[in-house]
Formats: C-alpha cells, structure tokens, sequence
C-alpha cells in the first residue's frame, strides 16, 4: 500500500473514531488554517492526494493526536522543524495574551495608586499620562474583581456623586458619537472640579502612568544570574573535573 494511501485511511479512521462528519472536520481544520473543500478531504482519505507535512501538523492539532500517528515514520529533519514551528507558534500565543493581561493588569494598578491618594487628600498633585475617561474605566474595571463597576459608582469611590443627565441608550451611532464626546467632556469637568491639582495629558496612547507613584510598575525584574553552569551542560564540560 502507498504511503498516501496509508495516511488517507488512517486519517478517515481517526476522524471518524472521534465522531467528526466530514464537513465539521473542514471547520476545525479552517481554524488550523488548512482551508480544505469536501472534495479534497475525499482525495486525501482515498489515497488520492498527498498531505504536506505542514498539512499533517494542522490535522494532527486539530485532532489532538501525534502527527507521527498518521501514518509513515516522520522523524526527519523536516518533521522536527515543522514539530518545533507548532511549537512556537503556541509559544507566541501565550505570550501574547500574558502581555495582554500583564499590561491591562498593570496600567489597573496604575489606576488604583492614584486613586487611592486621591481618596486620602483631594488636593494632591499629579500629572497622569492618560484621559480622564481612561482613568475612568480604569477603576470601573479593577476595583472589584467582580465585574465592571457603573461609572456613577466609579465617581462615589473617588467622593462625589455627580450623574451625567443625558441618557445614550437609544440613540443613532452618529448621536452616540456626539453624546460620547459630551460625557467625557463632562467627566472631565467632574475631575477637574473635585481634584483641581489633577492633571491628565491627553494623550491614550500608551500605559496609563503617574509620575511619581507607577515608576516601579516599569522597572525591570532582577535578572537570572550569567553563570557558567548552563553552557558548560551545552558544551558537555564536567567542571567538577571530569
């Protein structure tokens, strides 16, 4: 039997022992960004069409199995270089949403340091490197781990218990677009009015930051020590005298 045959069969059997019809196996492949019709499936299940390893890798994850279980011994360079690019394309994954969580969580505690001193003395001086309104959501966000807090609780946290009157519920997108920029100018005012030594840049374009208080939410950690025991391992050096 031909390896494309092998591998065919041994994919239609997979697909099947795991309950998946041919056209829900097609979605979870488009996923892996295989974007196969029913028709080359049919081909590939036949015998009739060969799979590339980077096809084989897709299948293999979107089937949770070794690619290795799909047929013929793939243990050459080539499978270990597509073995190690799944493997890192996961890798840039994870580390993408930790970045993700790690900023969002760090500009919170950015947000909840100034506020914190806002509540202890109103008239406190500080430039923070955001809007009002990012402020705002900050604290809407991270004061609770319970979910978002109503922007009127947000201001009865800070010592007011101002409303904005205008109700944006109902409105075209071109209206909401107006009353929006009327609701931060407003939440503006109310800062601006309660915490008259606050300032805020303007600019939202990067970490939500206070000078003075957030310098160690960017400082960088310790370093792990450049010894030398790692790359004598590597080397295959015994440095005990071996």
């Amino acid at each position: 039997m031909e390896p494309e045959d092998q591998i065919g069969r041994r994919l239609a059997e997979l697909r099947q022992q795991q309950g998946y019809r041919q056209e829900d196996f097609l979605k979870l492949l488009q996923a892996q960004g295989v974007d196969w019709t029913q028709a080359t499936l049919s081909r590939v299940e036949g015998g009739k069409r060969p799979i590339r390893l980077t096809e084989a890798f897709a299948i293999s994850d979107a089937l949770g199995i070794d690619p290795k279980d799909l047929g013929p011994d793939q243990s050459g360079i080539g499978y270990r270089i597509e073995a190690l690019k799944l493997q890192l394309n996961r890798l840039k994954e994870n580390a993408s949403e930790a970045i993700s969580r790690r900023d969002s969580t760090r500009d919170g505690i950015a947000a909840l340091r100034l506020a914190d001193e806002l509540r202890k003395d109103s008239q406190v001086e500080y430039v923070a490197h955001g809007t009002p309104d990012r402020f705002i959501q900050l604290l809407s966000k991270w004061i609770t781990p319970n979910g978002v807090y109503p922007y009127q609780d947000v201001l009865a946290f800070l010592g007011g218990s101002e409303s904005f009157e205008r109700d944006g519920s109902s409105l075209t997108r071109e209206d909401y677009d107006q009353y929006l920029r009327a609701f931060k100018s407003w939440l503006s005012e109310v800062l601006q009015e309660r915490f008259p030594n606050l300032k805020f840049t303007g600019d939202d374009s990067g970490r939500f930051s206070v000078p003075g208080l957030t310098e160690s939410l960017d400082a960088p950690g310790p370093l792990p020590p450049m010894g030398t025991n790692g790359l004598a391992v590597h080397l295959g050096i015994d440095r005990n005298g071996g």
